[in-house]
């Protein structure tokens, strides 16, 4: 029972970390502050949702190879 609110928990703090880094985005989008965004770094920040997701479900975390 534990492990199950556990894993419920750490899902909703990924998801929260989603919907936060989507509201900034389209924040800074709507007020045309675009120039400032570094895209490796946005991309590399990006890949932290996938590979946790992945972790927090057990699977194969996925390539972002091209």
């Amino acid at each position: 029972m534990a492990a199950e609110t556990f894993n419920d928990e750490m899902v909703m703090a990924v998801n929260r970390v989603r919907i936060t880094a989507l509201w900034e985005l389209m924040r800074e989008r709507l007020k045309r502050q675009t120039s400032k965004w570094d895209l490796s770094k946005e991309f590399d920040q990006y890949k932290t949702v996938p590979l946790a997701k992945a972790s927090l479900k057990g699977a194969t975390p996925p390539s972002f190879e091209d």
